[in-house]
């Protein structure tokens, strides 16, 4: 998918198909307590898609933002937050199901909406050149509507 939506809008609707999945599971169990097991697996199951997915975009956008020298050590850290994220859901799962049985798909649902909005700031990444070092965020990075010269261009000074 990321082929021919690119990066940027995939993960976009990858992060609006999860959180729209959770919150329908959210206002499912609202609204219809005793809904069937298929309804509320299936919106489960679909939020469970799209956020694996979209954590697979991740790991491409981390090392496409990344510069080389810095590639290892940033995907290290982000590898240590997911575990992190991941140990730890269960118990977030647990906890507040036990408050009210819709609340987890209320907290999970509006973090994901939140990861929609704040992929809106991320930079398109597809056919642009990886940076090799620090210096490349000196430069602006050449787009492929552009048709100026091969590779990154400073910013003309006016």
């Amino acid at each position: 998918m990321s082929i021919y939506l690119g990066r940027k809008k995939s993960m976009v609707l990858l992060y609006l198909v999860c959180a729209a999945s959770i919150l329908l599971l959210m206002t499912l169990q609202l609204l219809i307590p005793d809904a069937p097991v298929v309804m509320t697996e299936f919106f489960s199951l679909c939020g469970k898609v799209a956020s694996t997915a979209a954590f697979s975009l991740i790991w491409y956008y981390t090392a496409e933002l990344s510069p080389t020298q810095y590639r290892s050590i940033i995907l290290g850290m982000a590898s240590m937050c997911s575990v992190f994220g991941s140990v730890s859901s269960p118990y977030i799962n647990d906890l507040l199901g036990e408050v009210k049985v819709w609340s987890p798909s209320a907290l999970f649902g509006s973090v994901s909406l939140l990861s929609t909005g704040l992929a809106f700031f991320l930079p398109e990444t597809v056919d642009i050149e990886l940076p090799e070092s620090v210096d490349y965020f000196a430069k602006k990075p050449k787009t492929p509507s552009d048709n100026s010269t091969e590779g990154n261009t400073l910013p003309s000074e006016s």
